[in-house]
């Protein structure tokens, strides 16, 4: 199969979406290694992150078109019936606005609609963009992948999508989250200069992630 990727993220993103895209393909070229993998980005970091997927079986097609955001949301559907390809995946909530009136087949993966659970966590314009985006993809879509039962319940409630076409898959863990360290955690404390008991967030800083929640609860234990 020649299957194509919106990959701007893969290529540009270092944190969750972008690692998501980078573990799908490494899983896919892994056991499906005869496909073709297109991959269509606006622009291309380089980086180590990035490299495995310049080489064979990835192809990575830059975009040439002045204007980007338009290349993404039209422009691309031309390249992608050019290229012949099979199947289109839109990694991360979006897909060509164009897409259902050409002859590829397609996917969006929803990641989450926090944007609608929680409106007051996002600014007003960009609220109105994701919805926009993530409801044309939804109705654009073949089918749709959410990342949790959750993510479906909401875009069958917000969007009347039929629950026929959402298909729950999980997201993956990196391998090395895997791997037992060999090291001694007072080793740890002490580089770090950290107190025997302490609580350790990873994710980035925003109202969202309802951190303050948890500075109320270390106060209290």
């Amino acid at each position: 199969m020649k299957i194509g990727f919106e990959a701007k993220r893969i290529f540009n993103n270092f944190t969750g979406l972008g690692n998501y895209g980078r573990s799908l393909l490494t899983n896919l070229a892994s056991f499906y290694p005869d496909n073709d993998y297109l991959l269509y980005t606006p622009k291309l970091k380089t980086s180590a992150e990035v490299l495995p997927f310049q080489q064979k079986p990835f192809q990575p097609i830059v975009s040439k078109a002045t204007f980007k955001s338009y290349w993404r949301s039209y422009g691309v559907t031309k390249e992608l019936e050019n290229s012949r390809i099979d199947l289109y995946h839109g990694l991360s909530h979006e897909l060509p606005f164009n897409i259902k009136s050409s002859s590829i087949k397609s996917i969006v993966t929803i990641h989450d609609l926090i944007f609608k659970r929680h409106p007051h966590t996002y600014p007003w314009i960009d609220r109105k963009i994701y919805d926009y985006k993530f409801k044309q993809s939804c109705l654009q879509a073949d089918k749709i992948i959410a990342i949790s039962k959750n993510t479906k319940k909401d875009i069958i409630h917000f969007y009347g999508i039929e629950a026929s076409k959402i298909m729950v898959a999980y997201q993956s863990c990196n391998p090395i989250y895997y791997e037992p360290l060999a090291i001694d955690s007072q080793t740890v404390l002490t580089k770090y200069q950290l107190p025997k008991d302490y609580f350790l967030f990873v994710g980035s800083v925003e109202t969202r992630k309802n951190i303050q929640v948890l500075i109320k609860a270390y106060k209290h234990l």
